[in-house]
């Protein structure tokens, strides 16, 4: 691989090289590592096994939300700043987000009490609360990674920074809290509040930076269309039992979802 040349990184390039590197070693070694490390000292193997089993699925959403980043960071840093260009793609792209993941993330959490078992086994049914919240979890994960994709692209590394390791004192002690207070489902619920808490410090600093317009009203009417979906989706996996409520399920909440949102 090509490498640049030393004399042509400027001071403002190696920074943001640093703080961004900082901000990746935060959210891999401490959001994670720390994360495990708690709940292998609060929790029984059991209960290692029961939240393993139930961060998969919000873990698939989460991940395939991380596959639009890339694709983000080129498009805001290099659309023109002039006009409201790159503002129209923050607000379609948070539109556009919202209308894919929510869904997913409230029909998924409708069915995944009924799913987690046939899955993994009747062994498991005890952490499909903790699943249906990380689920839900999973649509605030999928929604902030637009504006931390924004930051990114657009020299935002200092504020990332300060993001990601305020999240992460806020995490550890949430999820301190949670694990001691409600063991497995407050884990999952420590895991949601940090999520809301991320998301809302990235949403200030973008609007510290820029005069954008967040879409408050189409994600809350696409939030309101997801859990219509979901509704349906519960109401058939509580009708009909094995995978036939599930794949009942799966298709009332995908017909639903269009119809709410009409």
């Amino acid at each position: 691989s090509l490498r640049p040349e030393p004399a042509r990184l400027t001071p403002e390039m190696r920074r943001y090289a640093r703080q961004m590197w900082l901000s990746d070693l935060i959210d891999v070694v401490i959001m994670t590592r720390v994360e495990l490390a708690l709940l292998g000292l609060f929790f029984s193997s059991t209960d290692m096994g029961y939240f393993a089993a139930a961060a998969v699925f919000a873990g698939l959403v989460g991940q395939f939300a991380l596959q639009l980043s890339p694709a983000l960071i080129v498009g805001f840093s290099t659309i023109e700043e002039a006009g409201d260009t790159r503002a129209r793609l923050f607000a379609n792209a948070m539109r556009f987000t919202a209308l894919g993941i929510f869904p997913v993330a409230f029909g998924g959490a409708a069915i995944i009490q009924q799913l987690l078992p046939l899955a993994f086994g009747e062994a498991f049914a005890p952490a499909g609360s903790a699943a249906a919240i990380l689920l839900i979890a999973s649509a605030i994960t999928g929604i902030a990674v637009i504006p931390w994709a924004f930051l990114a692209a657009t020299g935002g590394s200092g504020s990332l920074l300060h993001i990601m390791t305020g999240s992460a004192i806020v995490t550890v002690a949430l999820l301190t809290g949670g694990i001691f207070l409600a063991g497995l489902k407050g884990a999952a619920i420590a895991r949601m509040l940090a999520e809301c808490l991320t998301l809302a410090m990235l949403i200030l600093a973008i609007r510290k930076r820029t005069r954008f317009t967040i879409p408050y009203v189409t994600l809350f009417k696409a939030m309101l269309a997801a859990a219509a979906c979901g509704f349906a989706a519960h109401l058939a996996v509580r009708t009909l039992d094995g995978w036939a409520g599930i794949t009942v399920g799966i298709v009332a909440g995908a017909l639903t979802y269009p119809l709410a949102l009409r």
